[in-house]
This record gives structure tokens, C-alpha cells and sequence, in this order.
């Protein structure tokens, strides 16, 4: 009776222990299959905002560059439109209200070097300008060329704001310079390199768009460098414009890192952005080329440490318990074994 009994005892614990073997196997495929779908959901989030991210700052520029063609129109009516016409037209487009990534706008004229001398008449005794701004009587040119055109800032907008550019001759940067050349040449907008801003001195860029004079073939190539008139341009603090657009997306998805990278006229790389706000486990890059600049957003997060702590925990500790329950099971299964052996010491008759 006591071997039968013993017999039942080991079938019944090597019964729990295939049961709760199985049952913890089975939980921890079912824990790490949700650590995958959650990552996978993670994952899919990032690509989310990357293509959010990537395609409000699109809209962003498009509008920008649709506002700097609608200035343009008015502009090249009048050449000489004055100065208070011009912050009239700023003012009907309500820049501060509708595009708060544009840091300022401006009017550039194309002078060439022979009239230098009359245009600064010109403009130092423009009635209506001095009118509104008296220190226009002091009007000047500042970082003159010795290049045959120099291309000067007219009109800023805001006035208060960019007031200190007025009369700049923006040839005397190579990356401005080079960038109304392509502008001119091609009569599309372009964008500068990242430069530092002559009023803030805040990194940023300028995107150009030329003005012609009325009438002119803009397909033709031959007669864009002879009519062009000058430029319109928008100003962009390159912080401001991106973290504006970051704090735009839901908040859902601003956990995560953005770096925005340009490239230069030799093609290197330009960090012009950059928001870290967690660790890097997997990254997300997307490209755009707006106003002939390509652009490169990085997007990345740390969202393997951001997961639940139980998942983790949860895995290891089946691990754990598994290997535990084996020892003391095998343990069990081996006491019992020896209880059931008959003894053989029991009972024995000596041998004389």
C-alpha cells in the first residue's frame, strides 16, 4: 500500500510539474509576442510623426514661398513702390498672425556700381520715405563689394526689427550672393546656406525670389540677367521656424528626438535643428528639397526603454521560477523515490 501511495504521489508532481512548466512557457511567449506588438506600435508612431513632422514643415514653406510670390506681384507693378506702400502690404498679409515662422521680410534692389552714388541721393531724399522713417536721411550703403551689382536692402518688415539692415549690400556674403545668382538665373525662389543673421545674429537663411520687369519671358535665360530688377526675400531663424513646427504636432508625439540637417553649397552637412529629448533606439530619416535646398529630418526615440517595466520583468522571472521548480520538483521526485525502495537491511538473518 505504502509503494502505490508513493507511486500516486510521484505521478501527481510530475503532473503540476508539466502543468505549471507548460503555464509559464506559455506566459512568457504571450508577454514577449506584446513586447513585440507594443514595439511595433512604437515603431509605426515614429514613422507617424516623421511624415506628420516632415509634411506640416512642407505646407509651412509652400506657404511661404506662395506669400513671397504674392508680395512679388504687388512689387513689380512699382519698383519703386515706397515705403509706407510697403508696410501697407506686409501689414494686408498679416505676417506676425499667419506665418509666425517668417522672422522678417525685405525689398532688395539690384544697383549697379556706376549709379551707387545717385541711388543713395535717391534714396537719403525720398520725401514719403523720410516721412515715415526719418533716419532715412542717413541712408547708406554698408559692406559695399567692389563687384560690378551689388544687390541693397530697401525695405525691411517688421520695420522696427530688421532696421538695421537697411542699405546692406547682401553681395558681400558668398552664401546670400550665391544664392540670388542661382534665384536670378533660374527665376525660381532659392535658399541660402545657414548663415547668421546680420540683425540677431541667430543662425538661419534667407530664401530669394527675383523680380523682373513686367513683360519678361521668364523661360527665356537670355533675358532674366538683363531685367532683373532685384529680389524679395523671407527670413527664417532656423530654431524658432522648427521648434514652432514641433510644438504644432499632437502632443502624443513630441517625445521623441528632431534633428534637422541641410547641406551647403559643397555639399556638407549642416546640423540647422536639433531637440534632444530622450535616448536613441531606433531612427527614422526623411528628405524634401523646398526652394532648391534638400533637407534631411532625423527622427529617432527610446522607446525600448519607455516600455512598461513589467514586460521585462515579467519575462525574466517565468525564466527564473522555471529553472526553481525544476530543482525543487526533481528534488521531490527523488525523495519520494527513495521512500518507495524496499529496505533491504530489514529484518536480515545473519549468515553463521
Amino acid at each position: 500500500m505504502r509503494e502505490s501511495l508513493t507511486k500516486k504521489q510521484i505521478s501527481r508532481a510530475v503532473f503540476y510539474f508539466l502543468a505549471i512548466s507548460s503555464s509559464v512557457v506559455i506566459l512568457g511567449i504571450i508577454l514577449i509576442i506584446a513586447r513585440e506588438v507594443i514595439l511595433s506600435r512604437a515603431r509605426t508612431n515614429l514613422k507617424d510623426t516623421a511624415e506628420t513632422f516632415t509634411s506640416l514643415l512642407t505646407e509651412k514653406f509652400e506657404a511661404y514661398v506662395s506669400t513671397l510670390y504674392a508680395v512679388r506681384a504687388v512689387v513689380a507693378q512699382d519698383p519703386e513702390i515706397t515705403l509706407p506702400e510697403w508696410v501697407s502690404l506686409q501689414d494686408s498679409i498679416a505676417v506676425k498672425d499667419r506665418y509666425p515662422g517668417i522672422s522678417g521680410f525685405s525689398y532688395i534692389q539690384k544697383v549697379n556700381s556706376a549709379d551707387i552714388t545717385g541711388y543713395v541721393a535717391r534714396v537719403s531724399g525720398d520725401a514719403q520715405t523720410i516721412g515715415y522713417d526719418p533716419e532715412y536721411k542717413n541712408f547708406k550703403i554698408t559692406d559695399q563689394t567692389n563687384l560690378p551689382t551689388s544687390y541693397i536692402v530697401r525695405y525691411v518688415y517688421p520695420h522696427n526689427t530688421w532696421s538695421r539692415t537697411i542699405g546692406l549690400d547682401l553681395s558681400s556674403k558668398p552664401s546670400r550672393y550665391q544664392a540670388m545668382l542661382i534665384a536670378g538665373s533660374s527665376a525660381s525662389p532659392q535658399s541660402s546656406d545657414q548663415l547668421s543673421l546680420f540683425n540677431s545674429g541667430k543662425a538661419g537663411f534667407v530664401i530669394f525670389l527675383p523680380i523682373y520687369i513686367q513683360g519678361t519671358d521668364e523661360s527665356s535665360g537670355a533675358e532674366l540677367s538683363g531685367n532683373l530688377v532685384g529680389f524679395v526675400s523671407a527670413v527664417f531663424e532656423s530654431d524658432t521656424l522648427f521648434k514652432k513646427t514641433f510644438e504644432a504636432l499632437p502632443e502624443s508625439m513630441q517625445s521623441m528626438n528632431i534633428e534637422v540637417i541641410s547641406y551647403d553649397s559643397m555639399g556638407e552637412e549642416v546640423a540647422v535643428y536639433r531637440n534632444e529629448r530622450t535616448g536613441r533606439d531606433d531612427s527614422v530619416n526623411m528628405t524634401m528639397k523646398i526652394a532648391g535646398k534638400e533637407w534631411m529630418i532625423n527622427f529617432s526615440a527610446d522607446y525600448l526603454h519607455r516600455l512598461p517595466e513589467w514586460i521585462p520583468l515579467a519575462v525574466g522571472i517565468p525564466v527564473v521560477g522555471v529553472l526553481s521548480l525544476n530543482i525543487f520538483l526533481f528534488s521531490l521526485i527523488g525523495s519520494l523515490r527513495r521512500r518507495a525502495a524496499p529496505d533491504l537491511t530489514e529484518n536480515r538473518t545473519p549468515a553463521f
